[in-house]
């Protein structure tokens, strides 16, 4: 029994001709049929999957295995439903422990693998083991944790984009895990910033016109902030608060809080311009930066937890915000934070503060950006020391 070529052919037209002699034939079993696809008396089988036998043939190999006494045997339904039971929880596994185009080539290997197993255990074997019910269990599973996976990463995106700009977001879930954002103590650098005296200039507005400009105001800020690599860890009302140096390693996060600094003072003119217009009043930002050790990661109570940071260090960039007001500058940095970007900015010593919490005064510098309308930047002389 086999394919087509398994049993020899003659063709009826060479034994009418005299061409075969009629002893060719003695002692033989002769079946007599048509094999011309004309007739449309051909057949798909396991033997020939792409192409057609023809029927004379089929009854060749029924006839060929009676002779022999060696029937074709079907696995037990049991066996079948084991290999399903095994492909199915093998295939979930895959999709859950590698990346959805690793686990598909898993399992289309192993499905691929199964079909070919179950052809030769057919053709050589004689052992005919049905062929789709574990190509389907390996496929079911797979799409069905592949898509909860999906749907998972599609949520927790929306998630962590409220802390972290896109390429964050993205890297976070290519590792499939928080990528550190247990909390830890590190290295980082804050930054704060708050609109001057928005709250008062708020009570002249309707509540609809604050919404409005905050969301405008905030979008730019925020967009400032993932551009130079930063988390934004809150918004307290108009205030911003971010992180620089988490959740991965950024070497030059010193420098890239005071670039934000700059950036935030220049998309604030145009807004501010408008603003003017609209409203009368003046707008101007406020930005405190500090660099230090801090406790960072998620923290919060079982029912709600956030991506924030907490210490000594982020109370004193709080403190440095509210201190840009008193010398007239935009931008206020700690020396730890100036002595990392004394070389790539130009700044300029205030002098000392006594901040709340604190009894040894803190010495404060300012950032020019020379891009900007120097009025503002100029600030207040250098103070031996100012109590905040």
């Amino acid at each position: 029994a086999g394919p087509p070529g398994a049993f020899p052919r003659v063709a009826y037209s060479r034994i009418v001709s005299g061409e075969i002699p009629p002893e060719v034939f003695e002692g033989q079993i002769v079946m007599v049929g048509a094999t011309t696809q004309i007739l449309q008396d051909v057949f798909p089988t396991p033997f020939a999957p792409l192409r057609t036998m023809p029927g004379v043939l089929i009854h060749a190999n029924i006839l060929d295995t009676l002779l022999a006494g060696i029937p074709i045997r079907r696995a037990p339904i049991w066996l079948v439903a084991l290999l399903a039971v095994v492909a199915g929880g093998g295939a979930a596994w895959a999709a859950t422990a590698f990346r959805p185009l690793t686990a598909f080539l898993l399992v289309a290997a192993v499905a691929l693998a199964y079909v070919a197993g179950t052809h030769g255990a057919f053709r050589w074997g004689r052992f005919w083991v049905e062929v789709l019910p574990v190509p389907i269990a390996l496929l079911v599973p797979y799409v069905g944790v592949v898509a909860k996976n999906f749907a998972k990463e599609q949520v927790e995106k929306r998630r962590l984009s409220r802390f972290f700009s896109p390429s964050v977001v993205k890297e976070i879930v290519r590792q499939k895990d928080d990528a550190g954002l247990g909390a830890g103590r590190r290295r980082m650098t804050v930054l704060f910033s708050d609109i001057r005296g928005f709250t008062s200039m708020s009570e002249k507005m309707e509540p609809e016109e604050v919404v409005t400009f905050l969301r405008e105001y905030l979008s730019e800020m925020t967009e400032a902030v993932f551009v130079h690599g930063g988390t934004v860890d809150k918004y307290i009302g108009d205030a911003i608060m971010a992180l620089y140096n988490v959740p991965f390693e950024a070497p030059d996060h010193a420098a890239q809080a005071v670039r934000t600094a700059l950036e935030f003072q220049r998309r604030l003119q145009p807004l501010a311009e408008r603003f003017a217009v609209k409203h009368g009043s003046e707008l101007r930002c406020g930005v405190g930066i500090n660099t230090g050790d801090a406790v960072v990661g998620t923290i919060g109570s079982r029912q709600r937890l956030e991506y924030t940071a907490i210490g000594d260090t982020i109370n004193l960039g709080s403190r440095l915000e509210s201190i840009t007001k008193d010398f007239n500058v935009p931008v206020v940095i700690s020396e730890a934070t100036w002595l990392e970007v004394k070389e790539l900015f130009d700044t300029r010593y205030l002098g000392e503060v006594t901040v709340k919490g604190k009894e040894i005064p803190v010495k404060i510098y300012t950032v020019m950006d020379r891009t900007l309308d120097t009025a503002g930047q100029e600030g207040m002389p250098a103070a031996a020391s100012i109590t905040n």
